[in-house]
């Protein structure tokens, strides 16, 4: 958890100075932390008990997350940050 939050922390610092293509050194680790957590705490097993499987997969939604963000900036960051492969939601105005 401690390498979810400093991560979170990185990549908060990072989005503030403006660095979108250099998020994957935040990203990436916890990436790892989040799928070796939703491993770890048993996420197939969780399924015997509804609640807990409610719990186990919403959490298994941040692996997933962090995993496309990585991606996203390592894109961005190999191209020089002329390539946007995911896009963004639209703003409603």
């Amino acid at each position: 958890m401690v390498v979810i939050l400093a991560g979170s922390a990185a990549h908060a610092l990072l989005q503030l100075a403006d660095a979108a293509s250099w998020l994957w050194l935040s990203d990436a680790p916890m990436t790892v932390a989040a799928f070796y957590l939703s491993y770890s705490w048993g996420f197939r097993h969780s399924f015997k008990n509804p609640l807990l499987a409610v719990l186990h997969a919403g959490f298994a939604w941040v692996g997933i997350a962090m995993l496309l963000s990585t991606v996203q900036s390592a894109a961005q960051y190999f191209s020089h940050d002329t390539l946007f492969i995911l896009g963004l939601a639209p703003c409603m105005r």
